[in-house]
């Protein structure tokens, strides 16, 4: 999974809401104004006196401590975060900070920045892909400057391909470290990023790498049917790895060498593999999704608290920030694939139910979907919008669910709209949810503004 070494900023860097919200897109100009200035004389000298003071004397005064410029440039650059594609008019300077300036540090949270604000931007992806084939420079011990501008391509999506040469080269030959953010990047960018799978069936044999090879191999999809020997002799050398499994369904009917080791893990196994080898069989066979239900609903019932292997996988959330990894155990990861599937049977509602009460997010979000478009699920969602997140994942996963509902999800847009008028939530996810509101009631959407 990715490594993000950014600086770590103290909660004042991190962006009120409300003065994020009170300023708007017009804020950029000021912002990169604060990203370039430097320490004065006179700021050196009253921080020389401000730590000479005792310590109950600075708690006393400690709105008038003295602000080095790279703290106000830290919380300059986690702002136009929030702010995102929105700040497009920060994108040039942005590009000559990230391209030429001399100092590693320097150019670290730049490259970053570009993967927030950029991320509709040909020439910010172009001078992403620019810094990929640089040398490796380093920032931190195992840590280089093109894993920040990894870490920022991943962000584009499928629009970063131009970027998937640099970062099949970079797994190929990296050598400080291992190339886990070259690998998380591919496959954030998903079926885009096919022509790596060669290499990332290669990187299945080192042991250090295979989780993130089978991770990246399962959001390209249907296009890494090259890797599937690779990935079947994994599971001989051992079935307990649900992302094999789920790399062979993500393939689809290309995997179809796959069936005799599939056929044998749902026949033996028990939980998590039995399951998603039923629905690797089906979608490989292309046959109906009943012919899973029973085995679905078998591990369902078990509840959350059922042991045994989980199923982990990676996203980019609506922060623009690090990519999330998820883990699933056995329910969750029933739930989520009867969600996908588009099975939602009375008979599943019983267990379903519980999970809304469940600790993680995700699991909340997919039982809403799973129930359909009831009053009770559009409760469940509008519940799960109300969660103080700091990750937005159960905004992200509730969004993902309304927007597949549709015009259905008209009960919720109230809350959506309460949403977005509420200037103390963050503008990128206020953003997110008016962009799904105009879909689902493009009414209740056209009176409404961010600020």
């Amino acid at each position: 999974m990715y490594r993000d070494r950014r600086m770590n900023s103290p909660p004042e860097c991190r962006g009120n809401p409300e003065a994020v919200n009170a300023f708007g897109p017009e804020a950029w100009p000021e912002l990169m104004k604060a990203i370039k200035r430097k320490d004065s004389a006179f700021y050196s000298t009253c921080s020389a006196i401000w730590e000479e003071l005792p310590l109950k004397m600075q708690n006393t005064f400690l709105n008038w401590r003295p602000v080095s410029a790279g703290l106000m440039s830290s919380a300059a650059y986690l702002w136009l975060a929030q702010l995102g594609q929105d700040a497009q008019g920060a994108i040039p300077e942005l590009l000559s900070i990230a391209l030429h300036e001399p100092s590693s540090d320097v150019r670290t949270p730049a490259i970053d920045a570009l993967g927030n604000v950029g991320s509709e931007s040909p020439e910010a992806l172009s001078a992403l892909v620019k810094i990929l084939n640089e040398p490796e420079t380093a920032v931190w011990p195992n840590y280089s400057l093109h894993d920040q501008a990894c870490f920022a391509v991943s962000k584009f999506g499928p629009k970063a391909k131009p970027a998937v040469p640099s970062l099949i080269e970079w797994v190929r030959t990296r050598k400080s470290g291992t190339p886990t953010n070259e690998i998380s990047a591919l496959g954030l960018i998903g079926p885009e990023a096919r022509d790596a799978v060669p290499v990332l069936a290669d990187a299945l044999k080192n042991p250090l790498l295979r989780q993130n090879a089978l991770c990246a191999l399962a959001g390209i999809g249907p296009g890494a049917e090259k890797a599937v020997p690779a990935v079947i002799e994994i599971l001989k050398e051992s079935a307990n790895n649900p992302t094999a499994i789920e790399v062979l369904y993500r393939v689809g009917p290309p995997a179809k060498e796959a069936l005799p080791v599939l056929r044998e893990i749902e026949s033996r196994e028990t939980n998590i593999l039995r399951a998603l080898a039923a629905i690797a069989i089906t979608r490989i066979e292309e046959a109906n999704p009943e012919r899973s239900l029973p085995l679905l609903i078998e591990v369902l019932k078990q509840g959350p608290a059922a042991s045994g292997p989980t199923w982990t996988f990676e996203f980019q959330t609506l922060g623009n920030g690090s990519p999330v990894t998820v883990s699933l155990g056995p329910s969750g990861t029933a739930a989520w694939f009867l969600a996908e599937l588009g099975i939602a049977q009375e008979t599943l509602l019983p267990y379903l139910k519980k999970m809304p009460g469940a600790r993680n997010p995700v699991l909340r979000s997919l039982a809403a979907s799973s129930q359909g478009s009831g009053s009770e699920a559009l409760n469940s969602l509008a519940e799960e919008l109300s969660r103080s997140d700091d990750l937005g994942i159960g905004l992200h996963f509730g969004l993902l669910t309304i927007e597949k509902m549709g015009p259905r999800a008209r009960g919720v847009a109230p809350v959506l709209v309460q949403f977005v008028n509420s200037k103390t939530n963050e503008w990128f996810k206020r953003r997110a949810v008016l962009k799904v509101l105009k879909k689902i009631d493009p009414d209740a959407a056209a009176n409404l503004a961010l600020h």
